[in-house]
């Protein structure tokens, strides 16, 4: 019965780190949304909104990317107010990243309506096995 002790804790630390790796790619009601498109060398990452409920308040937004590879590290955010009405998608930011084979992107989005976040979205990819947007949409 001893060897068996170490197998629920075992257990629960293994599904454990499967919620939370999941829990990164959510997103919430509202419709946040990240938009990577390959462009020549580069990607272009574009941050989207849209809800069918918007509020009277003004938004705010945050895009953080960071790029992590063999030639070093690198980091961006951006972020502003936007007002949004009920239907319309609205692109937010974008921002364009030089990433070769192996680096790692981890890119966030969030929407806040004062100090509550409403809406998120993470991505968390190495290149090239990234979700990438057809450029067509």
């Amino acid at each position: 019965m001893r060897y068996l002790t170490p197998f629920p804790f075992l257990l629960y630390s293994i599904i454990g780190v499967l919620v939370g790796f999941m829990g990164t790619f959510t997103t919430s009601s509202d419709d946040a949304r990240i938009q990577l498109t390959k462009d020549d060398a580069t990607l272009l990452v574009t941050g989207l909104y849209s809800t069918e409920q918007p509020p009277s308040d003004m938004l705010s937004y945050t895009l953080r990317l960071v790029r992590e590879g063999a030639g070093g590290r690198s980091a961006s955010t951006q972020s502003g107010s936007f007002e949004v009405t009920a239907g319309t998608v609205r692109t937010l930011a974008t921002s364009r990243v030089n990433a070769g084979d192996g680096d790692t992107l981890q890119i966030d989005l969030h929407i806040r309506n004062g100090s509550a976040v409403v809406a998120h979205e993470a991505i968390r990819c190495i290149v090239p096995i990234c979700p990438l947007t057809d450029s067509t949409d």
